[in-house]
């Protein structure tokens, strides 16, 4: 009998952020335990693509099960937030009670505190982590958080797999007297975006702000830039991935984002790998992402402490810790390392 696991998430094609970029890694630590296949539960395109793949995803569980009646099936749920958890909930109850089916859920919601303060968000978060044979936290503040508020006693730690290029290349420090702060990450409220741009008017003229990412806050994010006469020194790049992503990171000099609602955040772990001093809020999930000597956190939003913090990271460039982040990261969260984790949940939850 062989493994074979079923990821039950948002089509990661086209997606931007979150789940979206972390479920091809995690297939790909999937596939070093056994065979793995894909059901979107969710794609881009209104209503319809939130609920036909849902409405599908019933009968091709149906279809995993007849095909694969020989091996031993784990499913692996990857809620995400609001109508999502309701979505997978359903799901989770149907292969658990219904079909009597081995499953994983992982609990990656940013608004993990919120939602355990709300009755109605409170129960139906926790009624899913409850499904799960295995439940997974990525972080051991989410961990302990739900096991204080709740009686849930089924999850373990198991932070997002990241598979670091063979070759990264390397970050060059220019002595040409420009400082590049990038932020990266979904424009939404409690990013930290707002904050980060008007640091900029505390720091030094030779230091200028891009921008990677697209979301809600991106029309209010341009006006306040012009509003601060910031034009000039900070720019707004859009979504960015693959090599565009790769050049903003080889050719920047300090990560920021203050966020006070990540609830792991892959852009921290991709900024350490280039070797990129991080400013970040004192968020304790982020802090366990971030490597401490790497590190410069604030524990407020305020623009002049952020500015402060900056000019701290920069001077992190100028102390010697070659391949520091990026050692880091691999012997943390690489994609063998979680593997590992992985393939012993899957046998509690066959044992």
């Amino acid at each position: 009998m062989s493994d074979h696991n079923v990821v039950l998430s948002t089509e990661p094609e086209g997606g931007k952020g979150g789940i979206a970029t972390v479920v091809p890694i995690h297939m790909e630590a999937l596939n070093l335990i056994g065979s793995t296949q894909l059901i979107p539960t969710h794609r881009g395109g209104g209503a319809i693509g939130k609920i036909l793949p849902w409405v599908a995803s019933f009968f091709k569980i149906i279809a995993v099960l007849f095909v694969r009646r020989k091996d031993r099936i784990t499913f692996h749920i990857h809620p995400g937030s609001g109508f999502c958890i309701i979505r997978m909930l359903l799901l989770a109850l149907y292969l658990r009670f219904v079909l009597v089916q081995r499953t994983v859920v992982y609990v990656h919601t940013p608004y993990l505190e919120q939602y355990l303060q709300n009755t109605t968000w409170r129960f139906l978060l926790l009624t899913l982590i409850r499904c799960g044979h295995r439940s997974v936290a990525l972080t051991e503040f989410a961990k302990e958080l739900i096991e204080r508020e709740s009686s849930v006693k089924n999850l373990e730690v198991v932070p997002n797999p990241y598979r670091i290029p063979k070759q990264p290349p390397r970050k060059k420090i220019r002595d040409e007297g420009r400082v590049t702060i990038l932020s990266l990450g979904r424009l939404v409220d409690g990013k930290g975006f707002a904050e980060t741009v008007k640091a900029m008017k505390y720091l030094p003229p030779n230091y200028r702000l891009v921008i990677g990412g697209e979301g809600p806050l991106g029309v209010s994010l341009g006006k306040l830039i012009a509003d601060e006469g910031l034009s000039e020194r900070v720019d707004m790049e859009g979504w960015v991935s693959g090599d565009a992503k790769e050049e903003l990171l080889r050719n920047s000099h300090v990560f920021c984002l203050p966020s006070q609602i990540d609830s792991f955040g892959m852009s921290f772990v991709e900024a350490q790998v280039y070797e990129l001093p991080i400013v970040a809020f004192a968020h304790p999930p982020v802090m366990e992402v971030v490597h401490q000597p790497g590190g410069v956190f604030v524990r407020s939003s305020d623009p002049q402490e952020i500015a402060h913090a900056i000019l701290r990271a920069n001077e992190l460039n100028y102390q010697s810790r070659p391949d520091a982040g990026r050692k880091w990261v691999d012997s943390t969260f690489g994609v063998e390392i979680i593997a590992k984790k992985i393939g012993r949940l899957i046998e509690h939850c066959h044992s």
